[in-house]
């Protein structure tokens, strides 16, 4: 094999495995629902607020709870009614 096959070969299954990565991303949500079980704990959405802070919306059990996480470890919860 010469090295201008070699290159090409390279280039295509990079380009395959660029390809399924972007499919995956596109339909990623409709993956979770796909695989979702039925469990008591679902983490319904996830909001960076900066660098080092997340707001959770987390359910369990039928209950939604607030969740604030943040650098310095300190979790605020909050019952959502």
């Amino acid at each position: 094999m010469d090295i201008g096959h070699q290159i090409a070969i390279t280039v295509a299954i990079i380009g395959i495995l660029l390809l399924i990565l972007y499919l995956v991303r596109k339909n990623a949500d409709k993956i979770k629902v796909f695989s979702k079980k039925n469990t008591l704990l679902e983490v319904k959405e996830t909001v960076r607020i900066d660098a080092y802070s997340k707001v959770f919306l987390i359910g369990v059990s039928g209950h939604d709870f607030l969740v604030v996480s943040s650098k310095n470890g300190q979790n605020i919860i909050r019952v959502m009614r």
